[in-house]
């Protein structure tokens, strides 16, 4: 599987080498390859941790917009499965709005997944019964019964629980419940695309084609929207407008945290089990782990969610309203007075799960000492705790290494050779390609003036926040020195107002680029013979011109020069795969703004020496000067 075809990827040149990525992703499914944070599929459960802390936005989410668009364009019946975390997504815009827009896109109608998480419930509330009547005579370890509501939990637990797997309810998720639903009710050749906050949503696509055709994130739709000029608020609703099949009632309350155990409680058969809710992949790694199967006196039942609150957190959210905002407005959707009679399931969603368990290297105390003798600390006193690995000192980073399989390369005064010892310790390979951190940008007072003058905090990630910084390009290095103030090395100084490297000092630790608030400082992995574009002006040609004389003008000189289809302009500015760049440095002669540059080999531009004014001559040296003035005239005579 390409990097783009799984449902997330890395967009190699965004990445900064924070590895943000890293520390944070829960099951620690990313790899570093030539100075990038990789995603492995076989690993992730696209949980979206990675795609939401990712400061670069170099993680994304698979786009499946252009395929979407062709499938309504196709003539055949598509209707959409809408997640009911949109009321708190797309505010003041009524229902009827919502359902008209979305039809104008050429979709056959709209219908709300709550309704697959109704038959959900209704299918629960027969397996917590029938496990209260046998309970006698079913050992402990079928007492226990988790949902299968959040794809990614359901990845994480037949890839890393897999002994959880039975434990998993037999039954779809609450879209793929609704898909036959609507497939029962409208005919088996509809084509059904789901829009809502959920990635982990396009591996059900990708796994159940016959059920659900598309998963769409609302980023998809608001873009979806805006290609065809078309304003929510502004949209002109008729009596057609209504929801298919019939609006959902209690199945509303899913995307929030308790919302699925709000729904079992009025079955007489939930007072017969123990209902408990968990969300956020670590807590449920941990209470998992740590149940003990002899203490289920009953059947409990679990609701787990991937998203920390629910989906209405998901990660492809862009709402800034509070989890108690959000979770009030989902309630107050929510119509629990048709569980007066209680529901009963009408289609089989029944679903068998398969462990795709993950064999995990096993390590132990030796190899941690072993990792910290390779980067010379053999007791406590040695460990410098300098923070250049991101971690919090040396023999975290050790551990980190071997239990969780962060990459062998971070420690930055051990350099190359420390990553060579430590990946042969591990059993894998290491580059010793030396990194180093390159500043993106030239614009220093002589080439982008002041657009005002900043008298706040003398942070950049204070000014940053008023109008973009007190250039005139907004994308420019602010020059406050807050990666001088992380770097441990006295690698990095503000030199004219933009941040200069000493190439000779950097370890390319990466806290400088972490730290950055305009992520103009990138760590540069490819060695010295690959170029770089020292401009990060994503405006268009004219515009950022006249803003730094020294900006990319995205011409496309460059790109129509390389031979190795190495160079693109990518959102107003060039930017270089160097998995293809070969270092020929054609696109370096072409480029008429010369700013294309070997700054790891040679800077052809090298700072203006700061040159101070001289203080007042003592008396004493003024025959000195004298004489000297004297000396042309001696030469010319």
């Amino acid at each position: 599987m390409s990097n783009r075809e799984y449902p997330l990827y890395t967009i190699k040149n965004n990445c900064q080498d924070c590895y943000k990525c890293v520390r944070r992703c829960p099951v620690k499914a990313i790899k570093i390859e030539d100075g990038s944070a990789m995603i492995v599929p076989d690993l992730c459960i696209a949980c979206g941790t990675c795609y939401r802390v990712c400061p670069a936005k170099a993680k994304q989410a698979r786009n499946d917009l252009t395929r979407a668009k062709h499938l309504v364009q196709s003539g055949k019946d598509v209707y959409v499965s809408l997640a009911p975390s949109w009321i708190t997504e797309f505010e003041g815009v009524s229902r009827e709005q919502m359902i008209a827009a979305i039809r104008r896109l050429g979709f056959r109608g709209v219908s709300e997944t709550a309704l697959g998480a109704e038959e959900v419930s209704a299918n629960i509330a027969g397996l917590l019964d029938k496990a209260a009547n046998e309970a006698p005579q079913v050992s402990a370890a079928n007492r226990l019964f988790i949902s299968t509501a959040c794809p990614a939990v359901v990845e994480y637990i037949n890839k890393y629980v897999p002994e959880r797997t039975a434990n998993l309810t037999k039954l779809t998720s609450p879209l793929l419940a609704h898909c036959r639903l609507l497939k029962t009710a409208l005919g088996k050749d509809i084509e059904v695309i789901f829009i809502g906050p959920c990635i982990a949503k396009k591996i059900e696509a990708d796994r159940h084609p016959d059920l659900l055709s598309l998963s769409l994130s609302f980023t998809d739709l608001r873009q979806w929207l805006k290609d065809e000029n078309i304003v929510l608020k502004d949209i002109h609703t008729s009596v057609f407008d209504k929801f298919v099949m019939s609006k959902a009632e209690e199945g509303v309350a899913y995307p929030v945290e308790g919302g699925m155990i709000e729904t079992l409680k009025p079955y007489e058969q939930s007072q017969k089990a123990y209902l408990m809710q968990i969300t956020g992949i670590e807590n449920i790694k941990r209470e998992l782990k740590n149940i003990r199967e002899e203490a289920l006196d009953r059947p409990i039942f679990i609701e787990c969610l991937a998203c920390e609150g629910g989906c209405v957190n998901g990660p492809c959210t862009s709402s800034k309203k509070s989890g108690l905002e959000k979770r009030v407005e989902i309630l107050k959707e929510s119509d629990f007075s048709g569980l007066a009679g209680k529901r009963s399931p009408s289609v089989d969603i029944t679903l068998d799960y398969a462990s795709e368990a993950i064999v995990q290297p096993e390590h132990d105390e030796t190899d941690i000492k072993r990792v910290l003798a390779s980067i010379g600390k053999y007791s406590i006193e040695d460990e410098i705790n300098c923070g250049g690995c991101g971690y919090a000192g040396c023999a975290d980073y050790a551990k980190a290494v071997v239990m969780d399989g962060v990459p062998c390369d971070k420690c930055a005064p051990g350099g190359p050779k420390a990553a060579v010892a430590i990946a042969k310790i591990m059993g894998g390979e290491a580059s010793a390609v030396e990194k180093k951190a390159v500043v993106q940008c030239q614009g220093s007072s002589e080439h982008c003036k002041p657009a005002y003058d900043y008298k706040g905090i003398q942070t950049c990630a204070a000014a940053a926040t008023l109008y973009g910084g007190p250039k005139t390009c907004s994308f420019a290095c602010i020059g406050l020195g807050d990666c001088t103030k992380v770097c441990k090395f006295d690698a990095i100084h503000i030199v004219d107002g933009v941040a200069k490297v000493d190439k000779d000092k950097c370890t390319g630790c990466g806290a400088c680029a972490n730290i950055c608030p305009k992520k103009v400082i990138m760590i540069d992995a490819g060695g010295p013979r690959k170029p770089v574009v020292m401009c990060s002006n994503q405006d268009k040609g004219a515009v950022a011109n006249k803003l730094c004389t020294t900006s990319c003008i995205a011409c496309g000189m460059c790109e129509r020069t390389c031979k190795f289809d190495a160079i693109h302009v990518v959102d107003g500015v060039a930017r270089v795969d160097y998995d293809k760049c070969k270092g020929c440095g054609m696109c370096a002669q072409k480029c008429p703004k010369k700013i294309i540059l070997f700054p790891l080999k040679d800077d052809p531009y090298p700072p203006k020496p700061v040159v101070k004014p001289a203080a007042p001559a003592a008396p004493a040296a003024k025959p000195e000067a004298k004489a000297e003035e004297a000396k042309p005239e001696t030469k010319a005579e």
